[in-house]
């Protein structure tokens, strides 16, 4: 699964309210408004991303 970013578009995320052992689910919220970013959550957040990649499910909103 590959996952590319549109220019411009800042990336926050939700973490589900109730985590499984095994998976681990983000949902990100891409909108161009988003102005506000703490970078060092997004970086640890692509770097989960990458690391477990099969147990994550993205959810595009625009």
């Amino acid at each position: 699964m590959s996952v590319s970013f549109p220019k411009n578009v800042r990336i926050f995320f939700l973490k589900e309210r109730v985590l499984s052992l095994e998976r681990k689910i983000f949902i990100f919220h891409f909108t161009k408004n988003l102005q506000e970013v703490n970078k060092k959550v997004e970086k640890k957040l692509l770097k989960k991303l990458r690391k477990k990649k099969d147990s994550i499910i993205l959810r595009g909103v625009f």
